[in-house]
């Protein structure tokens, strides 16, 4: 593991994001995580003759939102790659298996930035994602309605096209894919102007609200925001939580052969969601759409850089499942990708 990561540090600031993505990988306290993010943003935001009178005296402590640990790592980076650092980079172990599927997928369809509930900047995860070899990777970013997660207007998403299409160079060759990840709303609607998803590269579909809607008030829901043309991924679609911080949290009922049919009728692939405290669908469903011949779009769900690389527990799912690599729509190529994306 240590090889792949061995360029990636560039200065102090870098050291500390980097730690920070290793502990965010391993889901380790987000205090921890914090510590060394908050730590790099001082860095970053100093001058150059703070820079230097820090370094002459070596009081990076003395900075709020520095503490002992952090300024340690500051000081040893100077010279070279930080112990704390190689120790995370040599303890890190493969995530789970995935084989053959792992090793195709060429990117991520589902992913949020501190434009909505992420926790970090956009360009710090889209430079991780291109690090970690994506050839594409999605931003997409919660809808209006959901307001917990500082969801986005259309205005504030149209800004965000605007910094995406400047960020391009900058990840190149990796390409930034613009999207969203729409509400579905009680009618199965869609939260977001159908003219600006239209403009969009990947619509990923979920149900945030009501999730214990009954059996068929589900279903509907679910078939109509599937019928949209505008939408390519049906998202985590039981919203169950098996484990962390948020508790766990039945599956929503619906029709689940009715709403994969509608899936595979009308291009939706069904996410496989990599996230360890979701794991959705779960097995017998992914058993059920793929029987039903439905496309899959294996996604991180990633909310931190650390977590862009945990593709490889939606492919160790898939595999169980007898899913092939061909029917997961990102293990194919940017532009087939995008051919299939684009509404008719």
């Amino acid at each position: 593991m240590a090889e792949r990561f061995a360029g990636w540090v560039t200065d102090p600031a870098g050291a500390l994001r980097e730690i920070a993505f290793w502990l965010e990988r391993a889901r380790a306290d987000g205090y921890r995580i914090n510590a060394y993010r908050r730590a790099a943003d001082v860095l970053d935001g100093l001058g150059d003759r703070e820079i230097e009178k820090c370094a002459a005296t070596g009081g990076w402590d003395a900075l709020p939102g520095i503490g002992a640990k952090t300024a340690a790592v500051i000081r040893e980076s100077a010279e070279s790659v930080p112990a704390y650092l190689t120790q995370l980079r040599s303890d890190a172990e493969p995530i789970s298996g995935g084989g053959d599927l792992r090793d195709r997928l060429r990117g991520d369809l589902h992913t949020h930035t501190d434009w909505s509930d992420g926790g970090s900047p956009l360009d710090e995860m889209m430079a991780t994602a291109e690090r970690l070899g994506h050839s594409y990777c999605a931003v997409t970013d919660h809808s209006p309605r959901l307001t917990i997660a500082h969801g986005l207007s259309p205005e504030r998403l149209r800004t965000q096209l605007g910094v995406i299409a400047e960020l391009g160079e900058r990840v190149a060759p990796m390409r930034v894919l613009t999207g969203i990840e729409v509400d579905i709303c009680d009618d199965g609607s869609l939260d977001q102007d159908e003219d600006l998803l239209a403009e969009l590269d990947v619509v990923v579909a979920s149900v945030h609200s009501h999730l214990r809607d009954d059996r068929a008030t589900m279903t509907r829901r679910m078939v109509a925001a599937v019928r949209n043309p505008h939408v390519d991924v049906l998202g985590h679609c039981t919203g169950r939580l098996v484990q962390g911080a948020r508790g766990t949290r039945p599956e929503s009922t619906f029709d689940a052969q009715k709403v994969f049919r509608a899936c595979r009728d009308h291009d939706t692939a069904v996410e496989i969601n990599c996230r360890p405290e979701r794991r959705d669908p779960p097995g017998r469903l992914l058993e059920l759409a793929c029987a039903e011949g439905c496309l899959f779009a294996i996604d991180t769900d990633a909310h931190a850089p650390g977590q862009l690389d945990w593709l490889g527990y939606g492919c160790e799912r898939a595999q169980e499942h007898g899913i092939e690599p061909e029917r997961v729509i990102n293990t194919w190529s940017l532009d087939e990708l995008l051919d299939w994306t684009a509404p008719v």
